[in-house]
């Protein structure tokens, strides 16, 4: 189990993956890229935004599929519903190893035909929360955006 992303990447430097999507059993399309980032609302605002992905807010109830580098131009991240099962498949044809890192912590190699069934956890986990300051100052203030307290 996984709190802020589910990342697919080469185990190399220097090589593509080639991976299949499905949301709830619908072919949503081929991705040739540097690998592809699942992120929770958590998530967002580490390996996926940096990758070019949106940033969502704590309390939402969606999911981010967010390409990494993609070959074509036409892939680009993808916000949905929380609600949403997502597959990935590692095409047959792959050359390359490729791996499946949950939260930067655990890694777990993946082979040619594996398919990777991602989706909401039925429990639920509690986060610490601050009064003293909302997500959008702490938001404004980590990424230096101007009008924050230290401009």
């Amino acid at each position: 189990k996984g709190l802020n992303d589910a990342v697919i990447s080469p185990e190399g430097i220097s090589t593509i993956v080639k991976l299949r999507l499905m949301i709830n059993n619908t072919h949503l399309g081929e991705y040739r890229a540097d690998g592809v980032i699942v992120a929770t609302p958590t998530g967002s605002t580490a390996y996926s935004v940096s990758a070019g992905g949106p940033i969502l807010e704590p309390e939402m109830e969606a999911i981010i599929v967010n390409p990494i580098c993609p070959f074509t131009l036409s892939n680009r991240p993808i916000v949905m519903s929380g609600d949403e099962v997502i597959s990935i498949f590692v095409e047959k044809d792959q050359r390359v190893g490729v791996i499946l890192s949950i939260d930067g912590q655990e890694s777990f190699p993946l082979y040619p035909d594996d398919r990777i069934i991602i989706e909401k956890s039925r429990s639920k986990t509690l986060l610490v929360r601050s009064d003293v300051r909302n997500f959008y100052e702490i938001l404004r203030s980590k990424l230096n955006w101007s009008g924050g307290p230290d401009a």
